[in-house]
C-alpha cells in the first residue's frame, strides 16, 4: 500500500512517517542471510568496521558494526534499492528522479550493540536542494527500546543543526538539543520508516538479548547534488534508481 495523502501531510509536518511492512517473511530471512554472510566474510577479510566504539558499565566495548555500500556486497540488498513499494513512497516524498547517496546496514549484536549520537543526515551528505532527501530505515528484527530502535524529534527539521566531530573521526553528533520531544519509533519486523534528510534522529544502545539487524537506504532527488567529495562516489555506489528524461547510466 503506498502512501496516502494525509501520511504525506504527517510527514511534511512532522519530518518522518512510518511506511508499514515493507518485507514479507521470505525477504526478511533471505536479507537476514544476506546480512549475516557479509558480516561474517568481512569479519574474515578484518574489513568489518565498528563505527560506535565505547565502553559499557560492564567494561566490554560497545560495538555498531557497519556494511557500507551493502548492494555491492550482495546480490538481495541490491535488489531491495529497485523494490517499487520503497520507490514509490520516496517518489512521493522527494519527486520523480532518485539516486541513492548511500546503502548501509547497521547491526547492534545483543547485550552490547552501541548508540549513534544524535544527528541530521544532510550534514553528512549536504544536498544543493531543499527537501531532496529522504532515507528508508528497515528492520529485519523488531526494534524496540530496549536493542536500538530509532528516535526521532518531530517538526525539528527545518534547519541544518551545529555538529561536532566525535573522537577518532568516527562521525558528527549534534552540538545541543531538546531531547525532551524525543519519540521512539519501535517497528515490527520487515517494517520501514520514512524520514526527511534534516530531522534529527539517534539510536541507543542495545541492552537486550536480541539481534537488530537494520537497513538504512538514503535517498536523493537526482536533479540535485550532494557535498563535493560525494560527488566523487563511483557511479556504483550511487546509481540512479528512478528517473524521468535523465540517462541511467551516467
Amino acid at each position: 500500500m503506498n502512501l496516502s495523502n494525509k501520511d504525506i501531510s504527517f510527514y511534511k509536518s512532522n519530518g518522518y512517517i512510518k511506511g508499514g511492512k515493507i518485507l514479507n517473511n521470505y525477504e526478511i530471512n533471505d536479507l537476514r542471510k544476506a546480512y549475516d554472510m557479509c558480516l561474517d566474510k568481512l569479519s574474515k577479510e578484518c574489513k568489518l568496521k565498528n563505527i560506535r566504539p565505547s565502553f559499557g558499565l560492564n567494561g566490554k566495548i560497545k560495538k555498531v558494526y557497519q556494511i557500507r555500500t551493502a548492494h555491492l556486497h550482495h546480490n538481495s540488498f541490491n535488489n531491495l534499492l529497485y523494490k517499487n513499494e520503497i520507490l514509490d513512497k520516496v517518489e512521493l516524498l522527494i519527486g520523480k528522479n532518485i539516486r541513492l547517496i548511500l546503502m548501509q546496514a547497521l547491526y547492534k549484536p545483543a547485550n552490547d550493540g552501541g548508540e549513534i549520537n544524535w544527528h541530521q543526515d544532510d550534514f553528512y551528505f549536504r544536498v544543493n536542494k531543499t527537501d531532496a532527501v529522504t532515507s528508508c530505515w528497515i528492520t529485519l528484527d523488531k526494534a524496540t527500546t530496549q536493542n536500538g530502535c530509532m528516535w526521532v524529534i518531530p517538526k525539528a527539521h527545518n534547519k541544518l543543526l551545529k555538529h561536532k566531530k566525535l573522537e577518532n573521526n568516527l562521525g558528527y553528533e549534534i552540538i545541543k538539543i531538546d531531547e525532551s520531544k524525543a519519540v521512539p519509533q519501535e517497528l515490527e519486523e520487515g517494517e520501514c520508516l520514512f524520514h526527511h534528510g534534516l530531522l534529527p534522529h539517534k539510536t541507543l544502545a542495545n541492552t537486550s538479548k536480541f539481534h537488530r539487524r537494520s537497513i538504512s537506504i538514503h535517498f536523493m532527488d537526482a536533479l540535485a547534488k550532494p557535498k563535493l567529495d560525494r560527488q566523487k562516489e563511483p557511479f556504483k555506489n550511487m546509481p540512479l534508481l528512478r528517473g524521468e528524461g535523465i540517462s541511467l547510466n551516467k
